[in-house]
């Protein structure tokens, strides 16, 4: 069984959430398991409809599209959320107020 550890979301409003995500899943993924839809399109790293930044824990960050997460970006803790598998417990920042976070389904297109 993956290990799980609970990501801290704070919004550019100065809203706040939590959830827990396993290590085999990423941050998209496990936020809509627990009812919290977080920005997204694509779920490929193409996008960057979910572009944060981590500013605690330790993660995996997988392949994506560097022009649209440059390795400058990488170096200073931005992610695509749908390409992150946490390895610690984490604290990400979304450049969204908190009602474009939950204010309904992900959108699939």
């Amino acid at each position: 069984m993956a290990a799980i550890h609970t990501i801290h979301l704070t919004t550019q409003d100065g809203g706040a959430l939590a959830f827990e995500c396993a290590e085999d899943e990423h941050l998209i993924e496990a936020g809509a398991r627990a009812g919290v839809y977080l920005p997204s399109r694509c779920r490929a790293g193409n996008c960057g409809t979910c572009h944060a930044r981590c500013a605690t824990g330790e993660y995996e960050l997988q392949l994506c599209n560097s022009v649209t997460l440059p390795e400058e970006a990488v170096a200073e803790g931005d992610i695509l959320m749908c390409r992150t598998f946490p390895r610690s417990a984490m604290t990400v920042e979304v450049a969204k107020n908190l009602a474009d976070i939950t204010s309904g389904p992900v959108r699939r297109d």
